[in-house]
């Protein structure tokens, strides 16, 4: 007897949810139902109202897409499809889901979570966790529960993050996610997985950053902050020290000495050697070349 495809609803935004849309609508062993992201946003300069990267991937390949932005629209779209799915997988999708939604099909909604759950509940697990210098941090499928990432562990995965940055860890584990989602489902749908409970004595939170976070004050801050601070901000809000000439942002950093790089001087007698900078309204450029023009950016520094 032919076992019947387990039925997927996908809810997601972002570039890193891709790999799972392609890994679920390419196995015959799961039927994908349906598709939701937030609806298209205004952006860039001439603020077009631009679909997000997923409801781009799931149209091409031949999916409706519905969106959501509420709890109420999650709610009425899990009730509208309660018999014709198992299971929700919800990917970075930005909306907080009541107990309706949570309870409606058979299997709940499985979350995917960029930390090692009970660590970094919340907004920003990826650049808290490289900001508090952990060296190991991971995905965790989890089944959704009304408590913010507070749900059973289905499965993780773990991955040294020494010297990782936010933008490189986003599409490597969305990869990893996308390898092992749909076995992770199947077993968890046969049983053969048993949902481990939390413990919320070892939990952390992290919130949603905001541009004034990436603003570093050497004077008050170590090398090893403001380093921490470049990778786990490399993709917004991006990390900068004000100088004579106005913000300027620090892209490549390193804390051992090293070669063609500009000493900053920072707290606590530590120094960063930054490689690479931008001027206000100005393109990246070696930190050398610019101190070149520009001697004294740093030296109120180490005044």
């Amino acid at each position: 007897m032919t076992t019947p495809p387990l039925r997927v609803w996908l809810w997601g935004t972002p570039a890193l949810a891709v790999p799972s849309l392609h890994a679920l609508h390419a196995d015959p062993r799961i039927h994908l139902v349906g598709v939701t992201t937030p609806p298209p946003a205004p952006r860039g300069r001439g603020q077009r109202l631009t679909p997000c990267p997923l409801h781009t991937a799931a149209e091409s390949l031949g999916h409706t897409v519905t969106h959501a932005r509420t709890a109420t629209q999650v709610d009425t779209l899990c009730q509208q499809h309660a018999a014709q799915v198992d299971v929700g997988v919800v990917i970075a999708f930005g909306v907080l889901f009541r107990q309706a939604a949570l309870s409606t099909w058979p299997l709940g909604q499985v979350n995917v979570h960029f930390s090692l759950l009970p660590q970094w509940r919340g907004a920003s697990p990826v650049q808290s966790a490289i900001l508090s210098g952990q060296s190991e941090s991971g995905i965790t499928l989890q089944r959704m529960v009304k408590a913010l990432d507070a749900g059973p562990i289905l499965w993780q995965h773990r991955t040294d993050i020494t010297q990782q940055r936010t933008s490189a860890l986003w599409p490597a584990w969305g990869e990893v996610t996308a390898t092992h989602l749909v076995s992770v489902l199947l077993d968890y749908q046969q049983g053969e997985i048993t949902p481990t409970p939390q413990d919320s004595t070892l939990a952390t939170t992290c919130g949603k950053f905001t541009k004034a976070d990436g603003y570093a004050d050497p004077r008050t801050m170590t090398a090893t902050t403001i380093e921490r601070m470049t990778r786990a901000f490399d993709v917004w809000p991006t990390t900068s020290v004000l100088t004579p000439l106005g913000r300027v942002r620090l892209h490549d950093v390193s804390l051992p000495p090293a070669p063609d790089t500009v000493p900053l001087p920072c707290a606590q007698g530590t120094t960063l050697f930054v490689h690479t900078l931008q001027l206000p309204s100005r393109p990246r450029a070696h930190a050398q070349a610019v101190l070149r023009n520009h001697p004294d950016l740093f030296a109120h520094f180490s005044a």
